[in-house]
């Protein structure tokens, strides 16, 4: 085929199609994936490219119809695979979501139009036997490649938090019910085009079969594309669910060790009146050792470990010196200079999934050490002008490169940043995730890396906007100040 055959209206006008097609594909592709290894209009140019490719070896070759669509799709999957970063369950996930929702959706649509487009022809122009062909043929593939860009607008806005902080079978078992549903649209679209899907056997006559079949067709479309968004959004609904839950426990854990430390302060005061007078009778007599063991006793039944570490979080509180404990049983130097400004207290909720998970891996990662290391936790958190900034730096047997997990882009895992330590399946990994959600729920940067056998995890957050006073109060306030 030379280039003047080529260029007919109805092939210029499928390339027209096509761009606008490998654009939004490409859109839909960089939101949920983060940045490719070329440019984004490079991306484009090579999916488009390789369309009108497939499109001019399909007409030379004559390829079976259901040739055509499959090869875009692996088109499609081989690009995602090759030039964009991260997991390639992920960027499986991604093509697969792609190119199903815009089949499906295309399918449905180019049926409603087909079925639509034959009443019009049999009721208004008066055909007995009407039959799509000639310039409705191109005109509805056109149609359907409008649709399919729709769609792929609508989910690049929609779908990106999709793609945030899940496990990397989580995004394999939603990629592969969907290019089941992808395969059954087109062996359904193949069929069709071989003859009439759907048959009366001569009874009802062709107009009536064409119909029947374009019905058949919408259906089978419009059915799959509602289980393919239910499945997506019911897996992504019940992970969130799941993510509650776990922050949930850590809140109640932190909450619990708070209401025992109460308690223990309370009968402390309730017996403060006897405990006077029994160190009294010990230091007239001048016995330091046993009021030594007697204060020892008085301080661990009170609780009274960490009085440095008053955060201005009742919640925090209570969780450092849980976790100071841990360390100091555990032989770990401790180091912690914490606190919390006044907008973050109302979110108590989520500063305990901060510092709990980041704290608790910090604790796994020192209990692995030798026994001739000397494991450490050094935990910073304030406020650095209108951001709230909080690092956890610990000792670990870990050996990396230094390396960075940007929360908002998912640059990298918590696999890739520890090669070779599962995931999910003991429990790794699952902390930073937890982490990671509270940032991005705030807007915040999680950045994380290995250097010179020291583990650091920093946060940076914009603080709330505290609400203003009112007006009848602006007197006290000038007070305060």
């Amino acid at each position: 085929m030379d280039m003047e055959q080529f260029l007919t209206e109805e092939n210029l006008l499928a390339a027209a199609a096509y761009l606008g097609y490998a654009w939004a594909a490409t859109d839909f592709l960089s939101r949920c994936l983060g940045k490719a290894r070329i440019p984004k209009t490079a991306f484009a140019s090579l999916l488009l490219g390789g369309l009108l490719l497939v499109r001019m070896a399909a007409i030379h070759c004559r390829f079976p119809p259901i040739a055509f669509p499959c090869l875009c799709h692996l088109l499609l999957i081989g690009l995602a695979l090759l030039l964009f970063r991260g997991e390639w369950e992920k960027k499986l996930l991604a093509a697969a979501l792609a190119f199903a929702a815009t089949t499906l959706a295309g399918d449905f649509f180019g049926a409603a139009l087909s079925f639509l487009s034959l009443l019009w022809l049999h009721a208004v122009q008066g055909l007995e036997a009407p039959i799509l062909e000639g310039w409705a043929l191109p005109l509805l593939d056109a149609a359907q490649y409008a649709v399919k860009i729709g769609i792929l607008a609508w989910m690049a806005r929609r779908l990106a938090p999709i793609f945030s902080g899940k496990i990397r079978t989580w995004y394999l078992l939603l990629a592969l019910p969907l290019l089941a549903l992808t395969a059954v649209a087109n062996l359904a679209g193949w069929g069709a085009s071989n003859g009439i899907l759907l048959q009366s056997r001569g009874n009802m006559g062709i107009y009536y079969d064409q119909l029947f079949s374009y019905a058949g067709i919408g259906i089978l479309a419009g059915l799959s594309l509602f289980a393919a968004g239910s499945y997506v959004f019911g897996m992504h609904r019940i992970y969130l669910e799941q993510q509650k839950n776990s922050q949930y426990s850590s809140q109640a854990a932190a909450y619990r060790m708070l209401l025992e430390q109460y308690r223990q302060t309370e009968r402390l005061r309730h017996d403060m009146k006897n405990h006077i007078l029994a160190l009294s009778g010990l230091y007239e007599h001048k016995d330091w050792d046993n009021m030594g063991c007697y204060l020892a006793d008085l301080r661990d039944c009170g609780g009274i470990s960490a009085p440095g570490e008053a955060t201005g979080s009742l919640a925090v509180d209570a969780l450092l010196c849980h976790k100071q404990r841990l360390a100091e049983d555990q032989g770990i130097a401790w180091e912690c200079d914490v606190q919390i400004p006044k907008p973050c207290r109302a979110y108590a909720f989520d500063l305990c999934v901060l510092f709990g998970n980041l704290l608790d891996n910090a604790l796994e990662a020192c209990g692995q050490l030798p026994d001739s290391n000397c494991p450490f936790i050094h935990i910073q958190a304030r406020a650095v002008k209108k951001c709230f900034l909080l690092e956890v730096k610990n000792s670990t047997a870990q050996i990396a490169s230094h390396r960075h997990i940007n929360s908002t882009a998912n640059t990298a895992s918590c696999e890739e940043l520890f090669p070779g330590r599962p995931a999910v399946a003991d429990g790794h990994g699952i902390g930073l995730q937890n982490v990671r959600d509270v940032a991005d729920k705030h807007h915040g940067i999680l950045e994380t890396g290995i250097k010179n056998g020291v583990f650091t995890a920093s946060l940076l957050m914009p603080l709330p906007e505290e609400k203003k006073p009112a007006r009848k109060d602006a007197k006290e306030m000038e007070g305060w100040i």
